[in-house]
């Protein structure tokens, strides 16, 4: 049963600085905008757009059910 506790110590202490080390990031760093930019493959220029399908309308005698 010792090694159960020391086990479950260590755990959580080791949570215990991971969720310190997110919550001191989350509420401390700002992060700075920055513009991004990326080329498109030519690959994927040549794709169609697809068009999305309309759901059909129900029809009167399904929706009485």
């Amino acid at each position: 049963m010792p090694t159960l506790m020391r086990l479950l110590s260590v755990l959580a202490i080791l949570a215990a600085l991971g969720l310190g080390t997110v919550w001191l990031l989350a509420t401390q760093v700002e992060p700075q905008p920055r513009e991004i930019s990326f080329s498109v493959p030519i690959h994927l220029e040549q794709v169609p757009a697809q068009k999305a399908e309309p759901q059909a309308a129900a029809k009167p005698e399904e929706a009485g059910r």
